[in-house]
């Protein structure tokens, strides 16, 4: 069996779902399928801000939502036809009742629980597999409608998902029993132990569609999206950038975590942990044949896979003559991170422990710093370390490549192909791996820093003089 998952912009018109169905009906010819299925595009915001107009009292979101059934029945309408169509907008209608008395609770209240956010936000999913399912009942195909709420199995412990991978295996393998070639499931949605609904994040469909996958043992993943791959870096920064054709399990991760938007981060656990590849490809160009993410992929000849960027950075130090020699102080300041549920992306220390300088995203600044201060607010009193600083308006580039490990030269040549063009670097870290070496920058030198270390290590064919 193999699993395909389609993306808001493969899901988001009615010419885009037709183009689905192909893919999907091509592929069924010679393979069981099951299909996941995100949102039509923006309905996730959309219904998100709906939820938050609900809680502030303000009752435009009832046109909102009106707004938003029409357009999916509008939808239905122009696939479907006759008793088929009938029990497609009788689907839809149940279930914009459903949310709006959801919506109309929030607004009495003025208050969006965890739980009623849930049950809000995963609209979308239920909505767009149901149609999906209608036009291939229109044609002539059964297909089975599952509910993702029965097979995908966790809970929150604060606020923090914890999915339960055995119960939730166990249960997804059950569909191998069933009798019609094609299974249809809505992403992004589980549930509780006690039936209660829980999302799985966004670009949580991705993720979906990895657990299905481990738990059927499936021959692959297929993630269609609106682009031909990973591509080298991202096409909007860099117009030269091309798809990348094999990537292994480790650079896709790597790339993921620094800012790579084709792959939802926690997508890999799952199939890494099954061996399964993964291959992301383009709905609007299906004869590419996109990227291969795998655990043995050709090699290649390039030293670097891919670049990636993560936007919004904050520099924040720990400095002073007191912290050498010292045991525990980097226990007690990653620590103090962590209670306050602080995500690092970067660190470096000085050799003579003199220093501590994370990375983290800028809206999680003040309240790094603020903890910070305040398990050191001793050391502080008496000068044993001086003021935390805490500077914005940073961003993080990174070079991604298994055949950088051991290759002599590496970071020099991105230093100074980054030094010749005038740009700072303000803090590097490299793992022992050299399979990924991360660089901060200034924000605004973001696109071209990513230009200059993409002519020197992709297009050497090319070089681009900078001529003022």
């Amino acid at each position: 069996m193999k699993v395909l998952k389609f993306g808001g912009t493969s899901m988001g018109s009615v010419e885009s779902i037709k183009k689905v169905y192909d893919i999907i009906y091509k592929q069924m010819q010679s393979d069981k399928l099951l299909v996941v299925v995100s949102a039509m595009s923006v309905v996730t915001d959309k219904l998100l801000h709906m939820a938050k107009l609900a809680q502030e009292k303000n009752k435009q979101y009832k046109s909102l939502l009106k707004e938003l059934e029409d357009k999916h029945i509008s939808t239905a309408k122009d696939i479907l036809n006759g008793d088929i169509l009938n029990e497609s907008k009788k689907y839809i209608q149940g279930l914009f009742r459903n949310i709006s008395d959801n919506l109309q609770g929030v607004f009495l209240l003025g208050e969006l629980s965890k739980s009623s956010k849930d049950k809000i936000s995963c609209l979308g999913e239920y909505l767009s597999s149901h149609i999906l399912y209608s036009l291939f009942k229109e044609k002539g195909i059964e297909s089975n409608l599952l509910d993702s709420k029965e097979y995908i199995i966790g809970e929150y412990n604060n606020n923090n998902l914890k999915l339960n991978y055995k119960q939730s295996y166990e249960k997804i393998d059950a569909i191998h029993n069933l009798e019609n070639s094609l299974t249809i499931v809505p992403g992004f949605v589980g549930s509780n132990g006690k039936r209660q609904t829980i999302t799985l994040g966004r670009g949580g469909s991705d993720y979906s569609a990895a657990l299905y996958a481990a738990g059927l043992k499936a021959s692959a993943l297929e993630i269609w999206t609106d682009v031909d791959g990973i591509f080298t870096a991202d096409p909007r920064m860099v117009s030269n950038s091309y798809p990348i054709e094999h990537l292994s399990f480790q650079e896709a991760l790597e790339l993921s975590h620094f800012g790579a938007k084709v792959i939802y981060p926690p997508t890999m656990h799952p199939v890494l942990s099954n061996n399964i590849s993964v291959n992301v490809r383009n709905t609007f160009n299906p004869e590419n044949k996109g990227t291969i993410i795998s655990s043995n992929p050709e090699k290649g000849d390039k030293l670097i896979k891919g670049l990636s960027s993560i936007p919004n950075i904050s520099l924040i130090s720990l400095s002073g003559s007191g912290m050498v020699g010292v045991a525990g102080i980097s226990s007690r300041f990653f620590s103090a991170l962590a209670k306050e549920s602080v995500n690092v992306i970067l660190i470096t220390q000085a050799s003579s422990e003199h220093s501590i300088c994370i990375a983290v995203k800028s809206n999680d600044s003040k309240r790094a710093e603020k903890t910070l201060m305040q398990e050191f607010k001793y050391e502080l009193s008496v000068n044993k370390v001086n003021k935390i600083k805490n500077e914005d308006g940073y961003a993080i580039i990174s070079l991604v490549g298994e055949n950088m490990n051991k290759t002599k030269g590496i970071s020099g040549k991105a230093f100074s192909a980054l030094g010749k063009n005038g740009i700072n670097i303000h803090a590097i870290a490299q793992g022992s791996s050299e399979l990924n070496i991360s660089m901060v920058i200034k924000q605004e030198e973001t696109r071209k820093s990513l230009n200059v270390l993409h002519e020197e290590f992709f297009l050497s064919k090319f070089k681009t003089i900078n001529l003022y």
